[in-house]
């Protein structure tokens, strides 16, 4: 399987640029752009070539590469492929919209089927699916075969982004293309301010930990920001080593920020589940660069093609609001009793229920404001659901 990355040239870019990915063990190496991949505000296609056979494919693309692409759903007038020619077989579903799940152990119909879908999350992939059907049957589609995204927009901000490639070469029970089984494999684009770009690596820490800066072992995201012109770049958080790793920097200072998901911590009741909110803003050290000593987030002076140690970078447990939400039998405000729990979503004619809670910035019910917390979760079918809001920066 390859990948090609063709950049059109651009005004104010110098040369039009041709660069090839190759999966390595599930990761990705570039040539001949010594591993700086695409310039950001620059655009171009991305080719996969598909060396298995099959009778479907998955493509999971980074939301940010469509932006300004396509104008919705089902927009796939930017895809190409000789699978099928048949556009009628080709969906575009954006899983930030959507939230699909099975139910009693059997797979959905819904878009873009996996176990491990994501609640509404905005930052969620757009999904390419390319049916090899044809009067009623899944057909075989004999290798190489390839797929070609026309004229993506790379991301105004640098880093490492996956697209993920599936191949089903079978149905599953509902008679849809078994993606959950189906191999796969992922493939990191690299996004870079500049040619032979500078990378920042370290570790996030809990700073909040009265044993030391203990190392987050959760998933989580690095910022770097240029101090003098504002372009930022991400990295995240590798949830096993608490590592980052920040690429495609052009020379200058730059300011770190990061914040992390969920990990469980010692605490008076044993553990207990805690997440961190952005680190200390650059309006700590007055913006100044200078004050290095006294607020540790500054990396001074990044050269071009530097590979830059950081260390540790400090986080803050962000606040939490928890509660449970109790269910009342009709009118009669009497809480449901336990032994009728297991049939009150069926006594109610529901075979699921969606929880939504949301925390705003503001106590008027007419005007609740921002929401800065949002818990989204299935109902336990008992008599009342326990939720946790992080809220990250706070209000």
């Amino acid at each position: 399987m390859l990948i090609a990355v063709t950049l059109v040239q651009l005004p104010g870019y110098d040369t039009a640029r041709i660069v090839h990915a190759q999966p390595i063990n599930q990761s990705a190496s570039l040539r001949p752009s010594k591993y700086w991949g695409m310039f950001t505000g620059s655009s171009g296609d991305v080719e996969i070539d598909i060396n298995r056979t099959g009778i479907a494919v998955r493509v999971e693309i980074p939301r940010e590469f469509l932006v300004g692409v396509v104008s919705g759903e089902n927009d796939t007038h930017f895809v190409q492929s000789d699978i099928r020619n048949d556009y009628y077989y080709y969906s575009l579903v954006d899983e930030a919209r959507h939230w699909t799940y099975g139910w009693q152990g059997k797979p959905s119909d819904g878009p873009c089927y996996k176990p491990n879908f994501t609640i509404y999350d905005p930052n969620a992939p757009w999904c390419l699916e390319i049916w090899n059907y044809l009067n009623g049957t899944f057909l075989n589609f004999t290798p190489p075969k390839f797929i070609r995204l026309i004229s993506l927009n790379a991301p105004q901000i640098a880093g490492k982004y996956n697209f993920t490639l599936y191949v089903a070469n079978q149905t599953n029970s509902i008679g849809y293309p078994d993606f959950v089984h189906a191999w796969n494999t992922t493939i990191q684009v690299p996004v870079s301010f500049s040619d032979n770009p500078a990378s920042i690596t370290g570790t996030i820490c809990d700073a909040d930990n009265l044993q030391g800066c203990q190392t987050i072992l959760a998933k989580g995201v690095v910022y770097a920001i240029n101090n003098s012109t504002g372009q930022i770049a991400k990295s995240y958080v590798n949830s096993t080593t608490g590592g980052f790793n920040v690429t495609g920097l052009s020379p200058g200072t730059y300011y770190l920020q990061g914040s992390a998901g969920v990990w469980n911590v010692s605490c008076s009741t044993g553990t207990c589940p805690v997440a961190y909110s952005l680190s200390d803003p650059p309006w700590i050290c007055n913006n100044d660069p200078s004050q290095l000593g006294t607020c540790n987030n500054y990396v001074l002076g990044l050269q071009r093609g530097q590979l830059y140690s950081y260390g540790q970078l400090m986080l803050h447990r962000a606040p939490q609001i928890c509660g449970s939400l109790n269910y009342f039998n009709g009118g009669t405000l009497q809480p449901i009793p336990n032994s009728l729990t297991n049939t009150l979503l069926a006594g109610a004619g529901f075979k699921v229920l969606n929880i939504t809670i949301e925390a705003t910035n503001s106590a008027d019910p007419n005007n609740p404001g921002r929401v800065f917390g949002r818990y989204l979760n299935i109902s336990s079918n008992t008599s009342s659901d326990t939720f946790r809001i992080i809220t990250g920066l706070g209000e």
